[in-house]
């Protein structure tokens, strides 16, 4: 996920599958850290496209509407992040790039909505 650089390469990422494996990574213990660590660059791209949404390719990806955010969602993304970011086993540094994973999906109205709706 790290070398996702341009939308063509995002865009074939989420289509051949990649969330669902991440989603998945976040509910076994020793997971944890690699599905954060893989997330973390997909979704500085929501922030790092705020500038170049007049792009329709940008905006149909990474816009509120768009496939990344509607994939974070489909596979609750957000709510399992909540999760482990409560866990008291919960390493700091973890927790310190799940706060991070939260700012880049809280540009999302969509996402901010289900940030702000979890407890804890």
């Amino acid at each position: 996920c790290g070398r996702v650089t341009t939308a063509d390469q995002l865009r074939r990422l989420l289509e051949a599958g990649v969330l669902p494996p991440i989603a998945a990574l976040l509910s076994e213990p020793k997971g944890i850290e690699g599905a954060v660590s893989a997330l973390l660059p997909l979704c500085g791209m929501i922030s790092a496209t705020l500038a170049i949404l007049d792009d329709p390719d940008a905006a149909a990806l990474l816009g509120p509407q768009g496939l990344l955010c509607a994939e974070l969602v489909k596979h609750n993304l957000v709510e399992r992040l909540s999760i482990v970011f409560c866990w008291g086993v919960t390493p700091a540094p973890v927790k310190s790039r799940i706060a991070e994973l939260m700012f880049h999906m809280g540009k999302c109205p969509v996402l901010a909505d289900r940030i702000v709706r979890q407890e804890g």
